[in-house]
């Protein structure tokens, strides 16, 4: 039976599995085994054994609609670094806008132009957050909030004594490389999953009231 959970709880997982595995006689330690895989919709399933004591367990991780509701709900941070870091998060926020002429988003670094995803928004979509600027601030936001919720578990796994997500290559502990680069592989994903349902949204035949500078709206809790 397979379990879905979403991808911070996949990495808790993970480093647990590993951490009880270390904590094993070298002698048994090779009782212990991970299995990272693909699945056809984008997601991936993590499974671990121990030979002898623990039948093979599976989860699901990295589902698009769990994860971008994650994503959604969790607190807006500037971790990213996407916006400028001198100021209070929201007035940074409102300082974004879409520049259509030059096609970069305003209040942006252009170290950071790369960054934000652009490229995966239809002419439609820009054309309308050039008009309204609350488009463009709530495109950066979900940039940053989807930053966060794959960052912060790399670093989580990189963090832990004895794991190096970039060397372990061939190495015993291989499946914990093959999670690494399945977290950034979902990444990629979702931010095409998340430029579809934006874009879907936007498009959609509905009136939009026109940006208010002075509203006391609060993007942090924005949901599209």
């Amino acid at each position: 039976m397979m379990n879905l959970i979403n991808t911070e709880s996949a990495v808790k997982k993970v480093i647990a599995f590993y951490q009880l595995k270390q904590m094993a006689h070298p002698v048994y330690q090779n009782k212990f085994q991970a299995f990272i895989r693909p699945k056809k919709d984008g997601a991936y399933t993590f499974s671990f054994l121990i030979q002898d004591a623990i039948d093979e367990e599976t989860f699901v991780y990295g589902n698009t609609e769990k994860d971008i509701s994650d994503i959604k709900e969790r607190e807006l941070t500037n971790d990213s670094d996407l916006l400028d870091k001198n100021i209070p998060i929201n007035c940074a926020l409102n300082k974004v806008s879409y520049d259509d002429k030059l096609n970069k988003l305003k209040g942006i670094s252009p170290a950071n132009q790369k960054k934000i995803f652009l490229h995966l928004l239809d002419g439609k979509v820009k054309q309308k957050m050039a008009v309204y600027q609350s488009l463009a601030q709530k495109w950066i936001l979900l940039q940053m909030k989807c930053f966060d919720y794959y960052n912060r578990p790399l670093c989580l796994l990189d963090s832990i004594d004895g794991i190096n997500i970039t060397s372990t290559t061939g190495a015993e502990n291989e499946w914990i490389y093959d999670f690494a680069e399945s977290i950034n592989n979902i990444k990629i994903n979702m931010q095409k999953a998340i430029a579809e349902e934006f874009s879907n949204e936007i498009n959609k035949p509905v009136y939009l009231k026109s940006y208010d500078p002075h509203s006391q709206f609060d993007l942090s809790k924005t949901h599209i």
